[in-house]
């Protein structure tokens, strides 16, 4: 009897405790889009930064600062080097929510080239404000970028607590 009680008590309580994923499923959304991006020169940015305009599921100005920057091998040919950094969308707008999200990215970028070349890029979002305030979830990127500013299709999911 006791032992009966017991499941019937965590057949009812486990899912309010997170003990599935079907609530945290209820809150995440495909999202797709388009972005048009800018690379920032000095001396509005020391390093390596970027501002970008975001259309479609995902509405917003996104800038990116990079944290590191490490050629590939091949640096010397292709042009290319892992690039990791910090992302802010302000102005964020998503379903009627507003705010701004947080995100930190991964990417293979055309560093060495003058800014031209293909983009790979894996953006984890980490957080936010607003509406988006506890967000997670994942954006991938890819596009191409010529002297400097170019456009990306991006696609991924965002998760709302």
């Amino acid at each position: 009897m006791f032992k009966n009680n017991v499941c019937r008590i965590a057949a009812v309580l486990l899912p309010l405790f997170g003990g599935t994923s079907l609530g945290l499923a209820a809150s995440c959304k495909d999202v797709q889009g388009k972005i048009a991006e800018q690379v920032v020169p000095p001396p509005q940015c020391l390093g390596l930064c970027t501002v970008s305009q975001l259309s479609g599921a995902v509405k917003g100005t996104a800038t990116f600062t990079a944290t590191t920057v490490i050629p590939v091998v091949e640096a010397p040919t292709s042009g290319l080097a892992f690039v990791t950094g910090h992302v802010t969308v302000t102005d964020a707008q998503f379903g009627g929510k507003r705010g701004t999200l947080s995100l930190v990215s991964a990417a293979v970028a055309p560093v060495f080239t003058g800014g031209t070349g293909g983009i790979v890029d894996n953006q984890t979002i980490v957080g936010g404000t607003g509406d988006f305030a506890g967000a997670t979830g994942n954006i991938r990127l890819i596009g191409t970028l010529v002297n400097g500013s170019g456009t990306s299709s991006y696609e991924g999911t965002i998760c709302l607590p």
